[in-house]
């Protein structure tokens, strides 16, 4: 890339030569050592860059000179070459006119940016999954292992929602051991596979999402094998297998407003991956590192949920208001109990939990500055996933949804570009997780206490479930 030759480094100033290993903004163009780069974590000019900002060379070629060794444009006022670090000889007429067509070169690419026209072609013919990943996340050097382990993992969907559906029979039947001690077997065997497939067989991403997927089967294996073999009414024959119009509205009626819930869930924590990024490689290392506490706290959090809306919808089809109520009020506080100890722990504790994912100090440090947040905050989301499960118990999901969209979805992202934007720093960016929770939360609780008094209203005698 002769353009850059020359030029300072936007990251240390330092000049960028020909042994340098060079790498270019894709928004901007601004050109970087490969490790200033990566220092930085992103380009020093990425707060202009939604305005169009775009680099452009720093001299005048009148400041310029041909460099004999290498070919170069280089400074005059300098006595060795930018580029290549040859001494410069005294400038010759014979120099002169070299130097005017090399301007004259420099002037004619100058009406066409090939760097620019390199980068939009680059954009348009990559591969669709990298430049949604690229946009999202901006880490390069992070994409292709992350292409190929969702490209691995999504193998693993079928098995996922096997096993989500028998454990849904079987727990609504009362059976909550066996889908746990299945989990728990997937679980370790999940582990274990990891280990052998990072360690003993050097595999990277693709070990790891391997290792996923086969978990996942076993898991989906073992509970067909009890819906198969069980004498229980909800006993699975696939030689009786019948479609029900009627039923698979019902069905669809909540599992597609629950399954749009999570799907613009996961677009909106886009955004702040994609905050998250803006900062060191250090803090996008320990951010994810503190994010396996996410996924432990919720699924624990998720238990009494679940409970919640079986509870509630067994009691709601008895007509039995008062242990709709105590259900509702029971599972609100083991959830919130739950997320209050698991993240006190969390804070406390936090670095040794880091240390299992990385050595590092600099990202266990960055880790636990999100833990230190998120530990206190967790318990407080309790409120609004205990009142959208109690809303299902009801059997209403559409309003619920939409309070969930326009609280925790549309509001994070409306929170990344105006807070955030203005402070940028990681306590801002994580803070939206508590206000977010709260602004939903009072949406779910107000529309489950109406909907309750609503529907429960012409009910006169209590009868047991």
């Amino acid at each position: 890339m002769p353009k850059y030759y020359g030029c300072p480094c936007e990251g240390c100033g330092e000049p960028l030569t020909l042994k340098d290993d060079i790498v270019v903004c894709p928004d901007c163009g601004a050109p970087y050592h490969r490790t200033c780069y990566e220092k930085l974590g992103r380009c020093i000019h990425s707060p202009a860059h939604a305005a169009g900002d775009e680099w452009h060379f720093p001299y005048q070629d009148a400041e310029l000179r041909t460099c004999p060794s290498c070919g170069e444009r280089t400074l005059r006022s300098e006595e060795t070459c930018r580029c290549c670090g040859a001494a410069l000889p005294p400038e010759t007429e014979a120099d002169e006119q070299l130097n005017d067509r090399k301007a004259a070169q420099d002037e004619q690419h100058d009406g066409f940016d090939y760097e620019r026209f390199y980068r939009q072609y680059e954009q348009q013919t990559m591969d669709p999954l990298h430049r949604n990943l690229q946009a999202a996340f901006g880490k390069d050097e992070l994409i292709d292992g992350a292409i190929l382990y969702m490209r691995i993992y999504a193998f693993g969907l079928p098995a996922m929602a096997l096993y989500n559906f028998g454990s849904a029979v079987l727990t609504a039947s009362g059976d909550t051991k066996r889908p746990l001690i299945f989990l728990s077997i997937a679980g370790g065997l999940n582990i274990c596979l990891n280990l052998f497939f990072v360690i003993v067989c050097k595999m990277a991403a693709d070990g790891v999402a391997l290792a996923t997927i086969l978990s996942q089967y076993t898991s989906a294996v073992l509970v067909l094998r009890v819906l198969l073999r069980t004498q229980e009414d909800y006993r699975l024959e696939l030689k009786n297998f019948v479609f029900s119009w009627e039923k698979a509205q019902r069905i669809l009626a909540l599992g597609i407003t629950s399954g749009l819930q999570h799907a613009i869930f996961a677009m909106a924590n886009l955004f702040i991956q994609s905050a998250v990024n803006t900062f060191s490689a250090a803090v996008v290392e320990g951010n994810s590192a503190a994010a396996n506490a996410d996924s432990l706290v919720y699924e624990v959090m998720a238990a009494p949920y679940t409970a919640c809306s079986t509870f509630i919808s067994q009691n709601y089809g008895a007509h039995n208001k008062e242990r709709i109520q105590e259900a509702y009020r029971v599972s609100l506080v083991y959830s919130f109990g739950v997320g209050a100890v698991l993240g006190l722990a969390l804070m406390f504790f936090g670095g040794g939990f880091l240390r299992i994912f990385t050595p590092d100090p600099e990202v266990i440090a960055a880790g636990m500055e999100k833990l230190h947040i998120m530990g206190w905050s967790y318990a407080f989301s309790a409120f609004m996933d205990n009142s959208l499960a109690a809303s299902r118990g009801l059997g209403k999901s559409a309003v619920p949804v939409a309070i969930v969209i326009l609280g925790s979805c549309v509001f994070r992202v409306i929170w990344v570009y105006t807070i955030f934007a203005m402070f940028h720093t990681l306590t801002s960016l994580y803070l939206l997780y508590i206000f977010s929770w709260a602004l939903t939360a009072i949406g779910q609780m107000v529309y489950f206490f109406r909907a309750f008094r609503k529907q429960t209203a012409a009910w006169k005698t209590p009868q047991l479930a």
